[in-house]
């Protein structure tokens, strides 16, 4: 039978419009289920379209703010899906294009890359389709709109917090020594259905305020303010809440002069120091300083703490040290001095925790000792400035680099090390690849019910959305949890669902491909001993992710064992090998190889013998090598001590 001309086969399906849905929440002032509520209307939306929503490509972003573009992980990827072929959706459906981005520049960006991949981005509420013939001047303006109402947002934050100052309560957070005490209205109701807060006012907690007297005290006694944080962690005062996730709770140096510098405690309260500006870089909040003349200051008598005449003594003190004392070197590029350090920002501490013996400290290891170019020493900074660390080991300098050095390009790339490295990171590749392969035949095989499974989630997840509407998040301290819960499945069953669809993975690369790349990075780094200081950083930067040092004994000496974290990818250069390797790691995480085997001395340096020859030819098995840098060895100013090496296959 032949098909009429011009017509269509009965037995072909129209093609079906597909949809890819993002949604994201901020964490200011909303609320998680806004998630669900952005993806029910652009489902609603579709389903009045006739478009079909691929469950796959429903995507978004939690508690992250419009304004950060890069880190956002689900936006990211529906980019990179929209380059593939054939293209897995043509609509993108957004709830509002505050959704998509803060910025006009991000906005515009995305629809240029969505657009150029032929695929259009609808904005629901506002019914904006970017393929019209005006969709992208109506983005532009909505986009400019967007941005504004950051900046409309901040101004009213900061007209709200001076309001408040005014009115005699407080616009910032904590301080020790007080308390934050809510002023509530009874005759009015606020979140929550509790009484509304008028403001916050201060009070002063008594045992707080004691140990504020004792540190004035203390420094007006002429103890230096790493002094009386040493005291207080030995006598486990409790230390303030830090400001920042993350940071470490404990006295430091720095901390007591925060509490030395701040008027409240003479009862004088000063808001509008700083204020805070988003880095057009990196999207990140940084402080800049005010100047002191909008500063808001009032009088506070009942926060008094100190009297006048301990302040006046304790601020005459400060002048005077701040006169005779030197100026406070460090960081990677923010003086001359420090340019020379090369391993500085690569260095990190692998003491184990005191109270978690499955953890370790993993924090900076920074120049704690720097009296000269040629001494300084690097230590743990959380010991050194806070007692938060076990670690009391420190090294000079010029012997961690030269021996690191000398173990990095010489030692390791000439010896038979590199070959147990790569047979045992790709035994981990293959086992790695293997459980990825069973996981996605696993989940081809329950795909069924996975989808199964996935509507009953996204249902309980709607029903308890709508209950908490319904009752005025009365009920939401009891629902919170299931409703997470519901969510997290959904996520993780949602990466089932792709990872079914995945090719079986494979290994493009061998374990002499991967020696050969370990041997070319280390080449590179002979010329960090010929580069000027700055060029022989980034090279170093380059190569490695971070090298641990953990302190340990050996042969009742300090030493520091040491763990170099290998960037396979070659840093930012984004090659590793070849392409298909390159592909690989980035799929299922392969980025590093850590290579263990070196020993540094702690000690200041000594000449020591010269290791038995039968050692040294044995390092392949498990007696340390020992080699001593002859430039320090034969050097008398440096004094006695131990200038050991000891590199363990």
């Amino acid at each position: 039978m032949t098909k009429p001309e011009g017509g269509q086969d009965n037995n072909t399906a129209p093609k079906l419009t597909r949809c890819a849905i993002y949604a994201r929440y901020s964490s200011d002032m909303q609320r998680e289920s806004s998630i669900e509520d952005q993806i029910r209307k652009c489902r609603e939306y579709a389903a009045k379209q006739g478009w079909v929503v691929v469950e796959e490509y429903v995507l978004y972003d939690q508690a992250i703010s419009g304004a950060v573009f890069d880190e956002r992980g689900s936006l990211q990827s529906l980019l990179v899906k929209a380059e593939q072929r054939p293209r897995p959706f043509e609509i993108l459906l957004i709830d509002d294009t505050s959704r998509l981005a803060r910025y006009l520049e991000d906005a515009l960006y995305s629809v240029k890359i969505f657009d150029f991949n032929g695929i259009d981005i609808v904005s629901v509420s506002q019914g904006l389709h970017s393929s019209n013939q005006s969709g992208r001047e109506l983005f532009t303006i909505f986009g400019m709109m967007d941005e504004r109402f950051l900046r409309d947002l901040a101004s009213k934050v900061l007209r709200g917090q001076e309001g408040c100052v005014h009115s005699g309560y407080i616009a910032g957070g904590r301080c020790y020594g007080y308390k934050n005490v809510p002023i509530e209205d009874t005759t009015r109701r606020g979140d929550y259905g509790r009484a509304f807060v008028i403001g916050v006012i201060r009070e002063i907690v008594p045992e707080e305020a004691a140990i504020v007297r004792r540190i004035f005290e203390m420094y007006a006694s002429g103890i230096s303010m790493d002094g009386i944080a040493r005291i207080l962690r030995a006598e486990r005062v409790p230390a303030p809440r830090p400001p920042r996730k993350n940071s470490i709770r404990a006295w430091s140096g720095d901390g007591i002069g925060e509490t030395l510098r701040n008027p409240i405690y003479v009862g004088k309260y000063i808001f509008g120091r700083t204020k805070t500006v988003r880095d057009p870089k990196t999207r990140k909040m940084v402080a800049r300083s005010v100047p002191e003349k909008d500063w808001i200051r009032s009088d506070r008598p009942k926060w008094r703490i100190v009297s006048d005449e301990l302040w006046n003594k304790v601020q005459a003190q400060r002048k005077m040290r701040s006169q005779l004392g030197g100026c406070k070197l460090g960081g990677l590029e923010r003086t001359k001095r420090c340019e020379a350090y090369l391993f500085s920002g690569r260095l990190f501490c692998g003491a184990a925790l005191p109270d978690a013996s499955d953890k370790i400290c993993a924090r900076p290891m920074t120049i704690v000792n720097n009296d000269n170019d040629d001494m300084g020493r690097y230590g743990c900074g959380a010991h050194r400035y806070k007692g938060a660390c076990t670690n009391g080991f420190t090294i000079r300098r010029d012997t961690l680099e030269k021996q690191l050095l000398s173990w990095l390009t010489r030692e390791l790339p000439e010896g038979n090390q590199l070959q147990p490295i790569s047979d045992s990171f790709y035994a981990k590749a293959k086992k790695r690849l293997v459980e990825h392969e069973a996981e996605a035949c696993r989940n081809a095989i329950n795909v069924p019910e996975l989808h199964r499974e996935l509507a009953e989630r996204r249902l309980e997840a709607v029903n308890m959305t709508d209950f908490i509407v319904a009752s005025g998040r009365q009920s939401w301290p009891t629902v919170q949890a299931r409703l997470a819960a519901a969510e997290a499945r959904i996520m993780e069953i949602d990466k089932a669902l792709a990872r079914a669809k995945e090719p079986a993975p494979m290994i493009a690369f061998t374990t002499d491909e991967i020696k050969e790349h370990l041997r070319g990075q280390l080449r590179d780094l002979q010329s960090v001993m010929t580069s000027a200081p700055l060029a022989g950083k980034q090279i170093i930067r380059k190569h490695f992710r971070k090298i641990t040092l953990t302190p340990g004994d050996v042969a009742g000496e300090p030493v520091f064992h040491v763990a170099v974290e290998f960037e396979l990818g070659g840093g930012d250069s984004g090659v590793v090998l070849n392409g298909s390797v390159d592909a690989s790691m980035r799929q299922y995480g392969f980025s590093t190889i850590t290579v263990n085997g070196l020993t540094l001395d702690t000690s200041r340096v000594r000449r020591k013998p010269e290791a038995p020859k039968q050692e040294a030819e044995n390092g392949g098995g498990s007696t340390p090598i020992l080699l001593t840098p002859n430039a320090e060895a034969n050097d008398p100013s440096q004094g006695s001590g131990s200038g050991r090496k000891e590199i363990h296959a």
